[in-house]
């Protein structure tokens, strides 16, 4: 029980050199490739046609070997080699000579190793129909959460179809459509909407543009897109498609294969670079509408404009929304033509951004020219995936940016995809797939989600509704959004006089919170944007602290618990970065209540300095009721959270162990240590790296009693080490004020466990901590080093 994939099947030949290329003129194949110069060996390797679609009659046209020309270099390396080359590319036309072609760009490389590689006409359509009795397989849909990469070889079935010019346009786009699909479905988790805008651009460039060196895709939640296309283009094999979020050495949630996407915005300085290091080769870059409000996107084009980078070619999806709502309504561009002209940009805005033929003709046309070209699309699937109104804020909304639709719909959306395609033999394989694997019962009784449904909420959300709350009441407060009112949980504030939507420019949104803060009627804003985001404002955050303004900074889906989009948006640094700025209080919630309570005190009398808080899109009920009952009567940033004692202490127990913890999952996980292994250890959560509590709590917390001192200090963040230095400093500074025979206790060992580098997408959180090594088994481990 699988998803289906459909697949647009082109591997080209890897490795080659660019010795004796030649031009193919042949009309059948420029219908196919409508590319001015076609690049080929100079003499092409033997079709291998054998067993093709349609019986013996279908590949009669060229079996036979292209007889060499005299003095014609032959094409040793490519037919000796044939092993291991993924595909031997022709053209199903009688008229066109069998070609050999060089992928110029890189391969890349998905772990684990491909499936064996098979040959395949140039313009043939693959499906890959998976065995419904293969066990390797079933995990990934009756056993969503306990998936593991695919790499047996026999895990797949593969049925061949003829592909010729008339797919070129809507049918081939709507079967790598169904291919992006099932990407998501696969993963329950994904970008279908922004997929589907920019599927025809990516079709184009990668397989219609051989000259393009590098296509990179900076609107990095078209990544399921991009992987059906990099399939289609031979790059990619098909277990990498299944595999997408399970882990390290699998595709990752955004794009990320020639440049990490971020924050958006920072793609087309990376491509600047590469361009001008290698001026005689072509680049073309996909951005999205919603991330043309980033600067750095202006600051690159000034770049390219003065250094003459004529070999970036610009492709604008314009799909009108962005994550929460239309992008004019999130921040318009006023005249984006005239802004582009402005920048020295020659602008085509083409009619259709679904036109593949006209993608590629522009492609052409911008050679050794400054052009940028606009492309408008329709985000989501007409009939299917439409926009609507929001439910709260009633804003045009399109729900399936992020949305994955449930089994039964996802039947619906690929037989229709499969219908449109026009493929007598995909719509037979599908019809079979669904009578073996995918009835309307079982699409029914199928599960819709990788992530088990966890109840109660987000500390960043009660947060962002706290805020949202007392708007009403503090008429000082303001709200400063970066297009992500939905994730931070203030869209009840959304069209309030005080709230300030900004769009994807963190950095302005910093400095506008300055602004707010220094002027004549000072407000406190209050700036939230994902954590992994706000660093990009590290140094206007600096110069906000430098003069003085008071600003709270939200930073959510912080930590390990934002376990799906890998490494470009999983923050787990926030702590050690933030609390080496001066003056800002850095500190991490643990439930919603104490969230909420955090919100009151930052934006409150109390407070005169500026705050960043860490915030947890995951919620985490296990340990909200002895967190909570921790928290009555102190207060939320000061007061160190000793958690109330489990049972008595069994005699195999480890004696002496304190636990000190920062944020929701490691408190968890001490929790969970201390019913496993060790009965009777004392729990304490720190709300704050800077929050000023005094010395005397640190020395009961870190040192005990006389009658139960403490011998081990284990502490846990999902931070680089901002809790390690700060417990090893206050022992230090406990033990050296201590005085009388105190001061002959000993200081206790101290073993940390944090987290390093960065993380990988990963279907589940428990996947995820287990990755990190946060789990009950590892922490035992590290407390039993001596």
């Amino acid at each position: 029980l699988v998803p289906f994939l459909g697949f647009v099947g082109h591997k080209a030949c890897r490795g080659l050199g660019r010795e004796n290329v030649t031009t193919c003129n042949s009309e059948a194949f420029l219908s196919i490739f409508p590319s001015r110069t076609i690049r080929r060996h100079g003499r092409a390797t033997k079709t291998v046609t054998e067993g093709a679609p349609g019986g013996a009659d279908a590949g009669a046209a060229h079996t036979a070997p292209r007889r060499a020309v005299p003095g014609e270099q032959g094409c040793d390396r490519c037919r000796d080699r044939r092993s291991e080359l993924e595909t031997v590319c022709s053209v199903a036309a009688a008229s066109c000579p069998p070609v050999c072609f060089r992928v110029p760009r890189r391969l890349y490389k998905v772990q684990p190793a491909p499936t064996p590689r098979q040959s395949l006409a140039r313009g043939q359509v693959r499906t890959l129909l998976p065995s419904t009795l293969s066990p390797c397989l079933l995990h990934l849909d009756t056993r969503l959460n306990c998936g593991r990469p695919i790499s047996d070889p026999t895990d797949c079935q593969s049925h061949h179809f003829e592909l010729t010019s008339r797919w070129w346009g809507r049918r081939a786009a709507a079967l790598l459509r169904a291919n992006a699909l099932t990407v998501c479905k696969g993963a329950e988790h994904g970008w279908p909407g922004g997929s589907f805008s920019c599927i025809e651009l990516l079709l184009a460039l990668h397989l219609r543009c051989p000259d393009a060196e590098q296509v990179v895709l900076s609107k990095g939640h078209a990544a399921a897109a991009q992987y059906a296309v990099l399939h289609a283009a031979g790059r990619l094999p098909p277990h990498a498609l299944r595999n997408y979020k399970l882990g390290a050495g699998c595709p990752e949630a955004h794009a990320d294969f020639v440049c990490d996407t971020g924050s958006l915005g920072q793609c087309l300085s990376v491509v600047g670079g590469m361009a001008a290091a290698a001026r005689g080769k072509r680049f073309a870059i996909v951005l999205g509408d919603g991330e043309l409000q980033e600067g750095q996107n202006y600051e690159a084009l000034m770049t390219l404009r003065h250094h003459g980078l004529t070999n970036v070619t610009l492709f604008i999806d314009l799909n009108e929304f962005q994550s929460d709502n239309r992008c004019d309504e999130i921040m318009k561009i006023h005249d984006l033509p005239t802004v582009l002209r402005g920048f020295g940009f020659d602008v085509v805005a083409l009619a259709d951004g679904h036109d593949s033929t006209a993608v590629a003709q522009a492609w052409r046309e911008a050679e050794g020219k400054h052009v940028a070209v606009l492309c408008p699309t329709f985000k989501g699937l007409k009939g299917f995936m439409e926009p609507s109104a929001h439910p709260v804020t009633k804003l045009d909304w399109q729900p399936w940016h992020t949305k994955i639709p449930p089994w039964p719909m996802y039947v619906e959306v690929i037989d229709a995809l499969v219908r449109e395609s026009e493929s007598e033999e995909a719509l037979a394989e599908w019809s079979a797939h669904r009578a073996n694997s995918l009835t309307d019962a079982v699409a029914a009784a199928l599960p819709d989600t990788q992530r088990p449904g966890v109840a109660g909420q987000g500390t960043g959300k009660a947060f962002g509704q706290r805020i949202t709350a007392l708007l009403e009441t503090n008429p000082k407060l303001a709200i400063i959004d970066a297009d992500l009112a939905t994730s931070c949980g203030w869209n009840e504030a959304v069209g309030h006089k005080r709230y300030f939507e900004l769009g994807v420019a963190e950095q302005d949104a910093a400095s506008f919170a300055a602004g707010l803060a220094l002027g004549s009627e000072a407000m406190i804003p209050v700036f939230g944007t994902y954590s992994n985001f706000l660093k990009r404002c590290f140094e206007n955050i600096f110069i906000n602290q430098a003069q003085g303004a008071r600003v709270v900074y939200a930073g959510h889906y912080s930590g390990l618990c934002y376990h799906t989009d890998g490494k470009s948006h999983q923050s787990i640094n926030d702590l050690s970065v933030f609390a080496g700025m001066p003056g800002l209080i850095t500190v991490d919630p643990v439930t919603p209540e104490h969230a909420a309570a955090v919100a009151d005190w930052a934006v409150g009398a109390d407070c005169s300095n500026s705050v960043y808080v860490r915030l947890r899109r995951t919620p985490c009920p296990a340990i909200e009721a002895l967190c909570d009952q921790a928290l009555k009567g102190a207060h939320p940033v000061s007061s160190l959270l000793e958690l109330p004692p489990d049972a008595v202490a069994v005699d195999a127990s480890p004696r002496g162990v304190a636990f000190v913890t920062i944020g929701t999952v490691p408190t968890e996980l001490a929790l969970k240590c201390r019913d496993a292994w060790a009965k009777g250890a004392k729990i304490v959560v720190v709300p704050s790296i800077n929050g000023g509590t005094e010395i005397g709590a640190w020395r009961s917390a870190l040192f005990g009693t006389v009658d139960a001192p403490v011998d081990t200090i284990i502490t846990i963040e999902d931070d680089t080490g901002a809790l390690r230095s700060l417990v090893a400093q206050k022992l230090v500074e406990c033990h050296s004020e201590s005085r009388g025979p105190d001061r002959s206790l000993t200081i206790p060992r101290l073993v940390s466990k944090t987290v390093a580098g960065v993380g990988p997408s990963f279907r589940s959180l428990p996947a995820c901590l287990d990755h990190f090594g946060f789990t009950v088994d590892a922490i035992k481990a590290l407390a039993e080093t001596k």
